[in-house]
C-alpha cells in the first residue's frame, strides 16, 4: 500500500472516530434525560399497604404469600373465603407519548394458580396506579393475545386523555374498565 492511501485511510478513520464520539455523546445525553423521568419502584410493602387501604372498605383482609410465583397475595373475606391474587409491580418507562407506560410479562404456566391479577404501575408522581382483573376478565384479555414462546406480553399505557390501553397488539386493547377495578377482588 502506498503512503497516500495510508494517509487517506488514516484521515477517514479519524473522521469516523470523531463521528462515533459525537453519536455516543448524543446517546448518553438522551439516556440522562430519560433517567430524569424515572421514578423508582415503590417498595412492595407500600404497594400492599395501598391495596389493604382500598380493600378495607370491603372488609377484605390482605396477606402476602411467599410460596407462589408472581408475588402472590391471599385475600380473605369475613366469611373466610379466600382468593389467590397475583401482584405485579413495575416502573413506568415514561415515553412522552403517554402519561405512563410499562411492559409486563407472564409465563403461561404462572397464570393458572390465580383467581385475580393486579398490575401496579408507578406514575410520574410516584403514586401507584392499579389495573385489576378477575380471572374471567384476564382470560378475556388473553383471548386477544398470542404468547411468544409461552410468554404473554402486556404494554400497559395511560394516554394523555386518560384512557388505559394495552398497545402490544394491534389494534390496541382498551383496558380502562380495569383501572381501580377493586370489585374484581371481592369474594361473594
Amino acid at each position: 500500500m502506498n503512503e497516500a492511501a495510508i494517509t487517506d485511510l488514516g484521515t477517514k478513520l479519524d473522521l469516523l472516530t470523531a463521528r462515533v464520539n459525537r453519536l455516543e455523546k448524543i446517546i448518553d445525553e438522551n439516556l440522562v434525560n430519560k433517567r430524569d423521568y424515572q421514578v423508582p419502584l415503590l417498595p412492595k410493602d407500600k404497594i400492599i399497604e395501598a391495596i389493604m387501604d382500598k380493600l378495607a372498605t370491603y372488609d377484605v383482609i390482605v396477606q402476602k404469600t411467599t410460596h407462589t410465583p408472581g408475588n402472590g397475595l391471599v385475600l380473605t373475606n369475613v366469611h373466610g373465603d379466600k382468593l389467590q391474587v397475583s401482584l405485579r409491580d413495575t416502573e413506568s418507562l415514561f415515553d412522552d407519548n403517554y402519561e405512563f407506560d410499562t411492559l409486563v410479562s407472564y409465563q403461561q404456566k404462572d397464570i393458572a394458580p390465580y383467581d385475580a391479577f393486579i398490575f401496579c404501575i408507578v406514575d410520574r408522581q410516584s403514586k401507584p396506579q392499579f389495573l385489576i382483573f378477575s380471572k374471567a376478565q384476564f382470560a378475556a384479555l388473553l383471548n386477544h393475545k398470542q404468547p411468544s414462546q409461552g410468554v404473554y406480553y402486556f404494554y400497559f399505557d395511560k394516554t394523555w386523555n386518560g384512557d388505559y390501553i394495552d398497545d402490544r397488539e394491534k389494534p390496541q386493547i382498551d383496558v380502562s374498565e380495569y383501572y381501580d377495578n377493586w370489585k374484581a377482588l371481592i369474594i361473594n
